[in-house]
């Protein structure tokens, strides 16, 4: 009964693309953070982590975007030169990154695949 009960709620979900959209435009500029910090990592930057988390307060602090601050940084041209086309798409398009969610979906998909076939 609670499998019906779950699918009677979950057949009443919507995606709200609109909201979703907004949502994510509030943040796409700090979205970039993450793969920001391990592409200077992955490119021998020695503070990676510590940089973005600066430039990311300074980005909220005085309202620039992050990638501005990152593309004009003296001390970030070098790496940023290292990046690839597809890596460097990232900073001007935050909704080109998606992280290891293909990953992510791909294991869940698989678990209850199993799970529910026992």
């Amino acid at each position: 009964e609670s499998v019906l009960r779950l699918n009677k709620q979950m057949s009443k979900l919507i995606v709200d693309k609109k909201h979703i959209q907004e949502n994510f435009d509030l943040n796409k500029n700090m979205i970039i953070a993450e793969p920001l910090y391990i592409l200077l990592a992955y490119h021998n930057h020695p503070d990676a982590h510590e940089i973005i988390r600066k430039l990311t307060l300074q980005s909220q602090n005085e309202n620039i975007p992050l990638p501005n601050l990152v593309l004009s940084s003296d001390e970030l041209k070098p790496y940023i030169e290292k990046l690839t086309e597809k890596q460097r798409e990232i900073i001007s398009n935050p909704e080109k990154y998606i992280g290891k969610s293909i990953e992510k979906v791909d294991f869940i998909v698989n678990y209850w695949k199993e799970r529910l076939n026992e």
